[in-house]
């Protein structure tokens, strides 16, 4: 087998997750790439290196080299190889399949916040700096778009508590990427508060329905 494929892929939620593409010739040669994958929108992100994909990827395609030695050391050595590998294998399937799979359950909060604002659930962390810029603008974009006010200063507007019920899921994920931009206090602080009212704005959305 020969040619760029996905290896692994973590932090998966709602069809969305990271993916790390790695360069194949039988095996596993260097990963090529680390993406945020959205495949309800059928949309890709560059994320930022995970290495605890590359780890999974190795190990899992790590199993026909493994092989290929043990038969060696089995024509050399006699050593019994069929007992070693599927211990091997057992210990690789396992730690493939359990490292870092789950969310934090307050990460799994977040995210759906961002889903429910924007469609796209990656936190702005994940993503490197160029997508994190490119995701913002677009939201002010769509922001201002909303309120019809081309020409607001959307971040006074944060400062200042001035947004509503309506555009406050446009202004929490706006300021989400924004912190990781430009990571002061000032903007992680107003992030929180936020993000705070937005879930508390679901909450009661929600209770009112029941």
């Amino acid at each position: 087998m020969i040619g760029i494929i996905d290896i692994t892929a973590s932090k998966k939620l709602n069809q969305q997750a990271i993916v790390t593409k790695f360069l194949v010739f039988a095996i596993p040669v260097f990963p090529t790439g680390h993406y945020f994958i959205d495949r309800n929108n059928s949309a890709a992100y560059k994320a930022k290196p995970c290495k605890k994909n590359v780890l999974k990827g190795y190990s899992l395609t790590s199993l026909p080299i493994v092989f290929l030695v043990l038969l060696y050391l089995w024509d050399v050595f006699n050593v019994p190889i069929f007992p070693i590998f599927i211990i091997y294998g057992v210990a690789v399937s396992i730690f493939a399949f359990n490292y870092n799979i789950d969310l934090t359950a307050e990460e799994e909060k977040e995210r759906l916040l961002f889903q429910k604002s924007i469609t796209l659930n990656a936190l702005p962390e994940y993503l490197i700096l160029s997508e994190q810029i490119k995701i913002r603008d677009f939201i002010v974009t769509k922001l201002k778009t909303y309120l019809r006010d081309y020409d607001m200063d959307w971040l006074k507007n944060v400062q200042t508590a001035n947004y509503d019920s309506f555009s406050l899921p446009l202004y929490f994920a706006a300021m989400g990427y924004e912190k990781e931009i430009n990571k002061t206090a000032e903007n992680l602080e107003n992030y929180n508060i936020l993000k705070n009212r937005y879930a508390e704005e679901i909450r009661n959305k929600h209770f009112s329905a029941i």
